[in-house]
């Protein structure tokens, strides 16, 4: 009997943006834990270490999120929430992950809520910080871990798999996703049922939505009062308070002041309207897949806050000031001034962005000239046949080295450069400019009200911005040229042939589209704004950060983009069957 295969009618977008946004919360937990590890001080006391263990939860909350990849729809009075991982036809373990990941959201809320006592009692009540002093600390989480419970109990003697619901939702769940209510792993409540036009009200049910309601108002209510009195304690001036320490706990209450807007908008209200809505029978349907998304939203953006809004994290790699830019060394290699780091990371910035061209260049001249009309071979792509494809790497490798000669020869610490950077690295960064390894370029200094250029960094300046250029135009060219053939249907080519190059045509639009935002914009603007004396200051950190987003976010545009590659990794082809189509697939991408 051959066996059917369900096709999964979920948008393609909600996998693809729940595991994007996995990642995120990876990097940028794991980032914030290295910045508390080595930028907090002891200013931040016992806060510290719930820092930490928000921020290592907040990755186990992201992987729990990643193997249920939830589904979320509002039919009628009910709402069916299901599986869509791997687990999704287990039906033990699969309940058992959709168990933890609800209650994970309320631990996490509550958590959040716990912070904010924290900083009311640091602030408003700072006699009574010995309520945080060693295993009292940790106490603290006793109470996320009885609404961990709580919702947890819920969900298990209320919510799980029954045949009313079954019956429910079995109709839908063939009709709009094409699965098998019986064979996929499912919770959700039903408040209500309709027989001989009488409401059945289902008391359990209502009296479980109603603790999960009562669990969230009660962790917003307590942000918002702790918040509030925190608030005005900050702007009572007649409190003695030192202005540093002022400063760090205004940071602070900012920062989770933000870290309470963005679960309003991704997690309470997403959530709460989901619980809300059935009792009126309001139907969004599919749309409820949208809270899925959400909630992965959060413990990626979450962090991405604290290390923004406190300066002691923010402030670690670039800063503009004046006609400089400032380029030092924050690793464990910071004290070695004969450090070539500097030079080797700029130098792969010009590598990385001049091989994206020659990505550029390779379609360009794969699809604009053809020879034989049934395999739609280029005459020019023996220019990378065998030993020649390597030789494609030279030009990127020149301008590495163009780069980094630049850095090395022009950019390296100097007496003048010490000297125009040392008051600001004394206040703002704590440091002292002559035992930091450094580079940057000073464009002009001031002496008796004129203005004294100095040629060597401003040729180094226009020979980096021309490196961007020539990267960047190369892309726009062959990106143009590439387009306009591929929308040319007067071309022979077979359909799948056009839809595979096509994938990979938009694949790499997106390749360029992601640095023109992390590299192309901002190193072009950090090297163009100290000409005219704009003096950003820390804020030129931002491009340390979107830099190194961009190695990180780069293999998930063709992950997901090329429908070979997504569908092994969301297991709708087999490796069997990727196999026998990979040669097919080389003879027509050529």
């Amino acid at each position: 009997m051959k066996k059917t295969v369900s096709i999964m009618t979920v948008s393609k977008y909600v996998p693809i943006g729940q595991h994007i946004c996995f990642l995120i919360a990876i990097l940028a937990n794991s980032l914030l834990l290295y910045l508390i590890k080595i930028r907090a001080g002891t200013a931040f006391g016992r806060y510290r270490i719930m820092m930490i263990c928000f921020s290592v939860y907040s990755i186990f909350y992201a992987t729990v999120e990643t193997l249920t990849l939830p589904v979320m729809h509002i039919h009628g009075s009910g709402i069916l929430f299901y599986v869509n991982s791997f687990l999704k036809n287990d039906l033990l373990w699969g309940v058992v992950i959709t168990i933890a990941y609800c209650a994970c959201f309320a631990f996490c809320i509550s958590t959040l809520a716990t912070h904010f006592v924290f900083r009311y009692i640091a602030v408003c009540k700072s006699t009574k910080l010995y309520y945080f002093d060693g295993y009292k600390l940790y106490l603290w989480f006793l109470p996320p871990l009885v609404m961990f419970g709580a919702w947890a109990t819920t969900i298990i003697f209320i919510y799980v798999p029954n045949p009313e619901t079954r019956d429910f939702f079995r109709n839908m769940t063939r009709e709009v996703y094409e699965e098998n209510i019986d064979q996929i792993a499912y919770v959700g409540p039903v408040y209500y049922t309709w027989e001989n036009g009488k409401r059945q009200f289902r008391l359990p049910d209502l009296l479980g939505s109603l603790v999960i309601c009562n669990i969230i108002g009660l962790s917003f209510t307590t942000c918002i009062i702790c918040a509030y009195k925190t608030y005005k304690k900050l702007n009572d001036f007649s409190t003695q308070m030192s202005n540093r320490t002022r400063a760090l706990n205004k940071q602070l209450f900012w920062t989770l002041g933000l870290q309470t807007l963005l679960p309003c908008f991704t997690q309470y209200m997403p959530v709460g309207l989901l619980f809300v809505l059935p009792l009126f029978e309001i139907e969004v349907g599919k749309v409820g897949n949208i809270v899925g998304v959400t909630c992965c939203l959060y413990p990626a953006m979450d962090p991405l806050i604290a290390i923004f809004m406190i300066d002691r994290f923010r402030n670690c790699v670039l800063h503009i000031q004046g006609s400089g830019i400032l380029f030092y060394v924050n690793s464990v290699l910071k004290e070695n001034i004969y450090c070539v780091l500097p030079a080797l990371y700029c130098g792969s910035f010009a590598f990385c962005i001049s091989t994206l061209a020659t990505h550029f260049i390779y379609r360009c001249i794969a699809l604009t000239v053809t020879t034989r009309i049934h395999d739609y071979r280029s005459i020019k792509l023996y220019y990378f046949d065998g030993y020649k494809l390597y030789l494609w790497f030279i030009p990127p490798l020149f301008l590495f080295s163009v780069w980094a000669t630049a850095i090395q020869f022009i950019y390296v610490p100097n007496p003048e450069t010490r000297d125009f950077f040392r008051n600001m690295t004394r206040e703002v960064y704590e440091e002292n400019i002559d035992q930091i390894a450094y580079v940057g370029p000073v464009y002009y200094t001031w002496e008796n009200g004129k203005r004294q250029f100095r040629l060597p960094d401003l040729l180094g300046g226009l020979l980096i911005c021309n490196i961007i250029g020539l990267s960047f135009t190369t892309c726009i060219i062959c990106a143009y040229k590439t387009y306009k053939k591929l929308n040319d249907f007067s071309t022979q080519m077979s359909n799948r042939t056009r839809a595979l190059n096509k994938q990979l045509f938009w694949t790499l639009g997106l390749q360029t589209l992601l640095p023109c935002f992390t590299q192309y914009m901002p190193v072009g603007l950090l090297f163009i704004l100290p000409l005219f004396e704009i003096e950003v200051g820390k804020v030129g950190n931002i491009v340390g950060v979107t830099c190194c987003l961009y190695p990180a976010m780069d293999p998930l545009i063709a992950m997901f983009m090329i429908d070979r590659f997504r569908n092994w990794l969301f297991r709708k082809e087999s490796p069997s069957a990727a196999r026998r189509n990979k040669k097919i697939d080389v003879q027509e991408v050529l």
